[in-house]
């Protein structure tokens, strides 16, 4: 029987995105081994890890092989008082032109929670979100008059100061990567027809941007827009499926 992973989701790395995979202890599966076309996490000291590299034209087949999910590691929650106002001891002088990184991370937070608050700005969003809007993106000039308003909205509140020293308001657009055309420059992309969280898939990956992935399905020519990060704290096994085609009426227009 082929080995059970424990999948932490996509990462990217140096080289490029990667499905990352630990591989689950022999006594909580009774099967051992590598995931096939698996490389190994250089650098990382982790003899479990064995990494998928999202490259275009990578298989992806696997089943999910136990219910629920499982955790991942710990990390500590922030509480709202934590968020509050403290004066650093390490705080070096002003003039000096040192800045104290506590404190400009509580000013930055501040800040995210006040455009928050008054604009409607979320400061995430989740990743099944942006994979759909792959799927459904608004029109350039709409999309363009949308972000301007925020944006204009957001200075707007920001240079009325708020009450706070130690930051500034700059004016400057975001220039997404050239590789993001890969994706973003698609039509007629199509979601993809199940939940990645169970059952059993197949199917070639194509371009990667952030967690969601274009991928083909064998049978036909449409292109797919997974979200990879469903497989986050899922035990997987490898193995030869297939997602079957799905019926999908293509947009006429």
């Amino acid at each position: 029987m082929d080995p059970v992973s424990l999948c932490s989701g996509v990462d990217w790395r140096s080289s490029g995105p990667v499905l990352s995979l630990r591989a689950v202890p022999a006594v909580a599966t009774g099967v051992s081994g590598e995931v096939p076309g698996a490389v190994a996490d250089g650098g990382s000291g982790d003899d479990s890890a064995q990494d998928i590299r999202l490259t275009p034209g990578t298989r992806l087949a696997y089943e999910v092989a136990a219910e629920g999910r499982y955790c991942l590691g710990f990390h500590r929650v922030h509480g709202r008082e934590d968020r509050t106002w403290v004066r650093c001891a390490d705080q070096a002088p002003a003039e000096r032109g040192y800045q104290c990184a506590r404190c400009f991370a509580q000013i930055v937070r501040i800040l995210e929670d006040e455009v928050t608050r008054s604009t409607g700005l979320q400061q995430a969003v989740r990743s099944g979100t942006k994979a759909a809007s792959l799927c459904a993106p608004l029109p350039p000039v709409q999309l363009q008059h949308v972000n301007d308003g925020l944006a204009l909205a957001a200075r707007g509140l920001l240079e009325s100061g708020l009450g706070l020293d130690g930051f500034e308001v700059v004016h400057e657009e975001f220039e997404p990567p050239a590789a993001w055309s890969a994706v973003l420059g698609r039509s007629g992309l199509q979601p993809y027809p199940a939940f990645l969280g169970s059952g059993r898939h197949g199917f070639t990956v194509g371009e990667v941007l952030g967690p969601s992935a274009l991928v083909s399905i064998d049978g036909t020519d449409l292109l797919f827009v997974a979200d990879l990060s469903q497989l986050k704290g899922r035990r997987i096994r490898p193995g030869a499926f297939s997602t079957p085609v799905p019926a999908v009426q293509e947009a006429l227009f």
